[in-house]
């Protein structure tokens, strides 16, 4: 089901703000748009490589993160992903970075060693805040002189924070004399001034609303709450009302239910607890500080929300107008959730509430239950409704025709399931359902409910037998099988579950995720540490901790290195090289160290290279015949290439080229323009690098970055001694740096090596054509003939 806020979405706008206002399409863009045809969703890696690709055609990017301790965690480390990759992106292009946040210890960790500005609202800003309100009063529109007090005493007594003078104000507002109000600014005044004050005003607000007149004002308030407060995502106003006017047993939604003005009357009796967002046209709470009060210090009558949610949602998904086969267009889908603007919530989050009220739907409202569970039209209708994400042609029939049993496992529900399976099998719910997979729905319950972790589920599944379950599904469909895609989500309790079963059972050797991957493998390169540690706890007998049988012959050590995950690298180098050999290579020559260096993994790089020679070898050449610095050259991981630097020339070679890949690692940089690269290589001092060494067709460092119009670099090596940095040698065609510069047309690079001088720079060199450098630039624009002049 569809979560509003992911790691990989953020990476998806912030990509598309750097695409925007460009002349044209970006390569990088073009590049995702292609490899994301048909369906594909564009995974991270595709994501963060386009970022790489993007940020260094821009100058200074200053990305600004407002609100970062609002971003939903749910279970997939949404933040550090996010912030991960905007650290990686400061480490290859001039980024700066900010952000706001609350002071929240786990986010400052995050930023240690950053500076950090406390911000507060001053007191004149709050002070004209409160002279602007509107909505003032009879007390307070009766008396000017109490209207002022009430913008100074608020200002002074909110500390800097907008959202306190907020609820002050609102809380005023309940007031009708003017001693209420002077007394009530006392109160304020006299209260505490950090964020037990927030606490004290929520605390406010419930007794406002609990202690309202009319019975009816106080229910529409407490159901107001209970949708804004526990839903899934933020309502819109129209799914807002239609949930409102559900009642149980309905069969339709019956209009004369509907508030007239869309809530905003009955968003009103919520004592500012409740706001509307103009822009998206949504309905939420004041400050996220307002949730977490709720979630700690919720009042008795929150405690029903789960159950009356849920309920709604059932009674919503099993209107008549969802009695009929879904519909089998885009067009005839996109009409139904036009029409029926609730349907897509109802059926993404009715499990989720659910799932923290089932004993209540069992017994209070299993009318709405049975008659969802019982109707596979009901069940596919929520299943295309709630998984229906995409725009390209088709997308709307891609969902499964889940059943009763599907449903059931997706949201974890095992209380309902064990329920089902031990006095409800029947006609309505089939022994053939409990298993069924087909070319609709190629995922068995038992897979739904390891690819989101639910162990309740897949206790009552596996424990009807492997005569009823099989293990082995998906494989038919060339996807993952159960315990694949346990091990894929990293449900730890889940694949202990199978271990459990006994090795005569899952044998996890021979268990494949899919793409013939094994599931060790699987689990080391997502950097699940303690299901890499649970397998390898199978011991020798049970599990190949250095198994090469994936599909490019990798490792799981690889794996790990390639995608930094350090933690699991180290846990599987410390087994011994008996165990795990840390420089195997795979089928593209590729060992951990290339791959790690190649991502730009520093730190994993660092802890291979301290295992010392005898365990790895830096200067292997993989088949393209890079080594590892090379790979971190041609990928501009500067990281990885001081790290690399920093060990000695028997360690690490940095004149190696072979016939496969005759450049140097300097050749390399100063042929892309990696100056900052190009740089770190400088700094090793005289004797350690060949300035001079030759490549393709005789092109040394100089000749490179001259050629492709590298003014830095060519400044950086012509800066050196003319003993290190030979300006005046020349390729297979006889060219010099300075004719490159001239056939090419960069100005810049040639004035720069011109104005060195005859003594440095050669200018009467012919080329094997017996052309000079002036016979070139007399061919080309103005200002390169007056350079020769």
């Amino acid at each position: 089901m569809r979560k509003e806020q992911t790691a990989d979405r953020l990476l998806a706008a912030l990509l598309r703000q750097l695409a925007e206002g460009r002349d044209h399409l970006h390569d990088a863009i073009t590049t995702l748009d292609e490899e994301c045809k048909r369906r594909k969703r564009p995974n991270t890696e595709q994501l963060r490589k386009a970022h790489f690709s993007l940020v260094k055609s821009h100058g200074n990017i200053f990305i600004v993160v407002d609100g970062l301790d609002e971003c939903s965690d749910w279970a997939h480390d949404i933040r550090p992903r996010f912030l991960g990759t905007l650290r990686d992106l400061q480490k290859i292009a001039t980024v700066k970075l900010f952000t706001t946040s609350r002071d929240i210890p786990i986010i400052q960790e995050d930023f240690d060693n950053h500076a950090r500005l406390e911000i507060s609202a001053r007191k004149d800003d709050v002070f004209k805040y409160l002279q602007g309100r509107q909505d003032l009063t009879r007390v307070m529109l009766m008396n000017e002189a109490l209207q002022l007090q009430i913008s100074q005493d608020i200002s002074e007594a909110a500390d800097g924070m907008f959202l306190l003078a907020q609820l002050y104000f609102d809380a005023l507002k309940s007031k009708k004399t003017v001693a209420d109000v002077k007394n009530a600014l006392r109160g304020f005044i006299q209260g505490p001034r950090d964020l037990r004050a927030l606490n004290a005003a929520y605390q406010a607000a419930i007794q406002r609303i609990d202690s309202q007149e009319e019975e009816d004002d106080r229910e529409w308030a407490h159901e107001v709450l209970r949708w804004v407060a526990n839903a899934g995502r933020a309502l819109s106003l129209n799914e807002l009302n239609t949930a409102l006017a559900i009642r149980p047993g309905d069969c339709r939604l019956n209009e004369e239910n509907l508030t007239p003005d869309c809530c905003a009357e009955v968003i009103s009796l919520c004592a500012g607890l409740v706001s509307i967002n103009s822009g998206s046209n949504t309905v939420q709470l004041v400050h996220l500080t307002a949730k977490e009060y709720l979630d700690i210090d919720s009042p008795g009558w929150m405690a029903c929300a789960p159950m009356k949610m849920s309920l709604a949602c059932l009674t919503y998904l099993t209107f008549d107008d969802f009695a009929c086969a879904r519909p089998n267009s885009d067009q005839a889908f996109e009409e139904r959730i036009d029409h029926h603007e609730f349907l897509q919530y109802a059926s993404s989050y009715w499990g989720h509430h659910a799932r923290h009220s089932q004993p209540a739907l069992l017994q209070d409202c299993n009318a709405a239950l049975w008659k969802f569970l019982q109707s596979r039209y009901f069940t596919a209708t929520a299943s295309q409704a709630g998984n229906a994400v995409g725009y390209w042609n088709g997308y709307s029939q891609e969902p499964a025709h889940w059943l009763w049993s599907h449903t059931l496992a997706f949201f974890g529900l095992g209380e309902i399931l064990n329920c089902i399976l031990t006095t409800h099998m029947g006609p309505h719910f089939r022994d053939v359902d409990v298993d069924f997979e087909d070319e609709s729905c190629i995922m068995t319950p038992l897979a739904l409910a390891c690819s989101q972790g639910h162990v309740i589920v897949v206790d009552a599944l596996l424990d009807l037998g492997l005569e009823n379950v099989r293990l082995d599904s998906g494989l038919p469909f060339g996807y993952p099988t159960p315990l694949g895609h346990a091990v894929n989500n990293g449900h730890r309790a889940v694949v202990e579950r199978f271990i459990a079963l006994g090795p005569s059972v899952v044998d996890f050797n021979t268990s494949t995720h899919c793409r013939r991957r094994p599931l060790l493998t699987v689990a080391a390169k997502n950097g699940f540490h303690d299901l890499v540690d649970s397998m390898v706890c199978l011991g020798p007998g049970g599990i190949d901790v250095d198994t090469t049988r994936d599909i490019n012959r990798r490792s799981p050590l690889s794996y790990a290195a390639q995608n930094g995950h350090l933690r699991t690298a180290e846990y599987l180098i410390n087994l011994g090289p008996s165990m795990v050999k840390p420089d195997r290579k795979d089928k593209f020559g590729d060992t951990p160290l290339t791959l790690a260096a190649a991502g730009g993994r520093a730190d994993v790089v660092k802890l291979l290279m301290n295992l010392g020679p005898e365990q790895v070898n830096s200067n292997r050449t993989n088949r393209s015949g890079r080594t590892a610095l090379q790979e971190a050259v041609i990928k501009d991981r500067l990281s990885v290439v001081t790290t690399l630097l920093a060990f000695p020339q028997d360690r690490v070679d940095v004149n190696i080229s072979t016939e496969t890949f005759t450049q140097t690692a300097l050749g390399c940089a100063a042929e892309k323009g990696f100056e900052a690269i190009v740089g770190a290589f400088i700094s090793l001092g005289e004797g350690r690098v060949d300035f001079n060494a030759r490549g393709w067709r005789g092109m040394t460092p100089l000749l490179w970055a001259a050629r492709e119009g590298h003014v830095g670099i060519v400044k950086l090596l012509t800066d050196l001694k003319p003993e290190l940095v030979n300006a005046n040698l020349v390729d297979v065609n006889g060219y010099t740096a300075a004719i490159w510069a001239v056939v090419n047309e960069h100005y810049q690079t040639a004035k720069l090596l011109v104005g060195l001088g005859e003594e440095r720079v050669d200018t009467s060199i012919s080329d094997t054509r017996d052309f000079k450098v002036s016979d070139y630039a007399s061919r080309r624009r103005r200002e390169f003939t007056d350079l020769f002049s």
